[in-house]
Protein backbone atom coordinates (compact mmCIF):
# COMPACT_ATOMS: atom_id res chain seq x y z
CA UNK A 1 0.00 0.00 0.00
CA UNK A 2 1.17 3.71 -0.90
CA UNK A 3 0.00 6.25 1.04
CA UNK A 4 1.84 9.36 0.47
CA UNK A 5 1.48 12.49 2.64
CA UNK A 6 2.30 15.80 1.29
CA UNK A 7 2.41 18.94 3.12
CA UNK A 8 2.10 22.59 1.54
CA UNK A 9 3.83 25.48 3.91
CA UNK A 10 2.28 27.85 2.70
CA UNK A 11 -1.63 26.95 3.15
CA UNK A 12 -0.11 24.38 6.44
CA UNK A 13 -2.79 22.07 3.68
CA UNK A 14 -2.17 18.61 4.14
CA UNK A 15 -2.31 16.62 0.72
CA UNK A 16 -2.63 12.96 0.53
CA UNK A 17 -1.55 10.53 -2.22
CA UNK A 18 -3.14 6.85 -1.60
CA UNK A 19 -2.72 3.43 -3.54
CA UNK A 20 -2.98 -0.02 -3.54
CA UNK A 21 0.23 -0.32 -4.80
CA UNK A 22 2.90 1.06 -7.76
CA UNK A 23 1.31 1.08 -10.90
CA UNK A 24 -2.50 0.66 -9.94
CA UNK A 25 -5.09 3.56 -9.32
CA UNK A 26 -4.69 6.29 -6.92
CA UNK A 27 -6.55 9.44 -5.28
CA UNK A 28 -5.61 12.34 -4.19
CA UNK A 29 -7.42 13.93 -0.83
CA UNK A 30 -6.91 17.92 -0.67
CA UNK A 31 -4.66 18.87 -3.07
CA UNK A 32 -3.11 22.39 -3.40
CA UNK A 33 -3.03 24.34 -7.08
CA UNK A 34 0.42 25.47 -6.49
CA UNK A 35 1.74 21.63 -5.85
CA UNK A 36 -0.20 20.11 -9.23
CA UNK A 37 3.14 19.59 -11.46
CA UNK A 38 4.92 17.91 -7.56
CA UNK A 39 1.41 15.40 -7.87
CA UNK A 40 1.50 14.64 -10.74
CA UNK A 41 5.29 13.66 -10.55
CA UNK A 42 4.50 11.17 -7.74
CA UNK A 43 2.34 10.06 -9.58
CA UNK A 44 4.27 9.15 -12.78
CA UNK A 45 7.53 7.94 -10.58
CA UNK A 46 5.10 5.27 -8.58
CA UNK A 47 3.59 4.90 -12.41
CA UNK A 48 0.04 5.64 -11.12
CA UNK A 49 -3.00 6.70 -12.60
CA UNK A 50 -5.19 8.76 -10.69
CA UNK A 51 -8.94 7.58 -10.61
CA UNK A 52 -10.50 10.32 -8.06
CA UNK A 53 -9.46 13.69 -6.43
CA UNK A 54 -11.26 14.39 -3.56
CA UNK A 55 -12.16 18.12 -2.00
CA UNK A 56 -13.17 17.00 2.05
CA UNK A 57 -14.40 20.70 2.42
CA UNK A 58 -13.80 24.04 1.25
CA UNK A 59 -10.63 25.44 1.76
CA UNK A 60 -10.11 28.82 2.67
CA UNK A 61 -6.61 28.92 3.13
CA UNK A 62 -5.52 27.92 -0.57
CA UNK A 63 -6.80 27.38 -3.81
CA UNK A 64 -7.77 23.65 -4.63
CA UNK A 65 -5.82 21.64 -7.50
CA UNK A 66 -9.23 19.19 -7.94
CA UNK A 67 -10.16 21.37 -11.21
CA UNK A 68 -6.16 21.24 -12.70
CA UNK A 69 -5.45 17.39 -11.64
CA UNK A 70 -8.97 16.69 -13.02
CA UNK A 71 -8.19 18.43 -16.68
CA UNK A 72 -4.35 16.84 -16.29
CA UNK A 73 -6.02 13.19 -15.60
CA UNK A 74 -9.41 12.98 -16.77
CA UNK A 75 -10.14 12.35 -12.68
CA UNK A 76 -13.42 12.35 -10.72
CA UNK A 77 -13.80 14.87 -8.61
CA UNK A 78 -15.39 14.27 -5.45
CA UNK A 79 -16.86 16.47 -2.64
CA UNK A 80 -18.45 16.59 0.93
CA UNK A 81 -21.95 16.85 0.59
CA UNK A 82 -22.42 20.48 2.18
CA UNK A 83 -19.69 22.08 -0.82
CA UNK A 84 -22.21 22.81 -3.23
CA UNK A 85 -20.74 23.48 -6.76
CA UNK A 86 -21.99 23.19 -9.97
CA UNK A 87 -19.02 21.51 -11.89
CA UNK A 88 -19.03 18.74 -9.16
CA UNK A 89 -20.95 15.48 -9.62
CA UNK A 90 -20.49 13.80 -6.69
CA UNK A 91 -20.61 14.65 -3.24
CA UNK A 92 -20.16 12.80 -0.25
CA UNK A 93 -20.81 12.28 3.58
CA UNK A 94 -18.30 9.70 4.41
CA UNK A 95 -15.80 8.11 2.49
CA UNK A 96 -14.43 4.39 3.17
CA UNK A 97 -11.33 3.63 1.78
CA UNK A 98 -11.07 -0.72 0.90
CA UNK A 99 -7.56 -1.22 -0.75
CA UNK A 100 -6.58 -4.77 -1.21
CA UNK A 101 -5.01 -6.55 -0.68
CA UNK A 102 -4.26 -4.98 2.23
CA UNK A 103 -7.20 -3.19 3.72
CA UNK A 104 -7.32 -0.40 5.38
CA UNK A 105 -10.13 1.62 6.39
CA UNK A 106 -10.42 4.86 6.59
CA UNK A 107 -13.18 7.53 7.25
CA UNK A 108 -13.34 11.43 5.89
CA UNK A 109 -15.73 13.08 7.10
CA UNK A 110 -16.08 16.45 5.67
CA UNK A 111 -16.61 19.88 7.84
CA UNK A 112 -16.70 23.34 7.58
CA UNK A 113 -13.54 25.33 8.91
CA UNK A 114 -9.93 24.53 8.82
CA UNK A 115 -9.07 21.02 8.93
CA UNK A 116 -10.35 17.81 8.33
CA UNK A 117 -10.74 14.68 11.08
CA UNK A 118 -9.69 11.36 10.02
CA UNK A 119 -10.69 8.52 12.08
Amino acid sequence: MLFEQLFDTKSSTYTYIISSGKGREALIIDPVIDNTDEYIKVLENLELKLVKVIDTHIHADHISGLNELCKRTNCKRIMGEKSKFCFIKTTVSKIILVIKPLIMASTIIPKTGNGMRVS
